[in-house]
């Protein structure tokens, strides 16, 4: 049997989209097993942030691991992790954003942003691209009528209150375009979110599942999202998007989106002008104002999984 170890961060103010990903992942590699009668075991180890001694990455933690493949999604781990996951176990694939540390050249590196291939040099195993971004198959296009509403969405914790900063921006302009404003309140949104006199062209969502999640992408007009996974599932939906980068590791993502013309790239600063401009196209154009009807989110992922298992 082989034996597979998956590792990652996540806690209340941060890692909820890296959680996401690494249970996706896990999905992904039992299906995977079961479709073709490979006989594995897959475990997710996570660090809650709360006692650093405890985290798999701390000192020798990572000693009493071991197997056929480690897979990490890490923003803290050092490069002395990486050299004894190497110790432990006989592959290690990284899930990675922005190429934080030079990581060892004997793992294999997986980064689903497009154009990132170049982050890496001359790294000798490296999957760059959004072929080798996992999506949840429920986060895919809808026939039905997208709805004249915006949808604020900005992750677990959203510590810097992007969701209320952006609803204040752009309530007065909503009721007045007759639009509704539906907001995703992640698990651990650690304000009161006040509608203030818009109540009644607003609703919350709490506690949603990914179909609920996925429902809410497929049928807004307009998404206002941070960089990291909810960007990636709001795109694998073809929806029309305005991404704010809310945190360092979501520049090279959001960046490449906006270059490409997938999403429009803004700020607290521009969110007004940018959405007006988006919303104007939209309202003549008839039709969605960003192309991405060419991409094609994982679809070779399974050629890294027979790379790996």
């Amino acid at each position: 049997m082989q034996k597979i170890a998956i590792f990652t961060e996540s806690s209340q103010s941060f890692g909820m989209g890296h959680l996401m990903r690494m249970r996706l992942w896990r999905e992904i590699i039992l299906s995977y097993a079961q479709k073709n009668n490979m006989d594995l075991e897959c475990d997710l180890h996570i660090y809650d942030g709360q006692d650093i001694t405890k985290a798999w990455f701390y000192q020798d933690n990572l000693k009493s691991f071991d197997g056929d493949l480690a897979i990490i999604d890490s923003y803290q781990a050092p490069y002395q992790a990486y050299a004894l996951a190497l110790k432990s176990f006989k592959k290690v694939a990284i899930i990675d954003d922005i190429n934080r540390i030079t990581f060892p050249k004997e793992c294999f590196i997986i980064n689903g942003a497009p154009n990132s291939m170049g982050l890496y040099g001359d790294h000798p195993h490296v999957y760059a691209g959004i072929e080798y971004q996992a999506i949840h198959p429920v986060f895919s296009p809808s026939d039905k009528k997208r709805e004249k509403q915006i949808l604020l969405t900005f992750g677990g914790s959203d510590e810097k209150n992007f969701t209320q900063k952006c609803f204040d921006l752009l309530a007065p302009i909503a009721i007045k375009l007759h639009y509704s404003i539906h907001i995703i309140l992640g698990p651990h949104y650690p304000y009161d979110f006040y509608m203030h006199n818009f109540e009644p062209i607003t609703k919350i969502h709490q506690n949603c599942t990914q179909d609920q999640i996925a429902s809410l992408f497929q049928s807004s007009l307009i998404i206002i999202t941070a960089g990291g996974v909810m960007l990636n599932e709001a795109l694998a939906t073809k929806a029309n998007i305005i991404g704010l980068i809310t945190a360092d590791n979501q520049s090279h993502q959001v960046n490449a989106y906006a270059k490409e013309n997938l999403i429009i790239k803004s700020n607290l600063e521009n969110l007004i002008d940018d959405f007006k401009t988006l919303e104007h196209s939209l309202t003549f154009k008839k039709n969605q104002k960003i192309n991405n009807l060419s991409l094609k989110f994982g679809e070779k992922i399974e050629e890294v999984l027979q790379n790996l298992l």
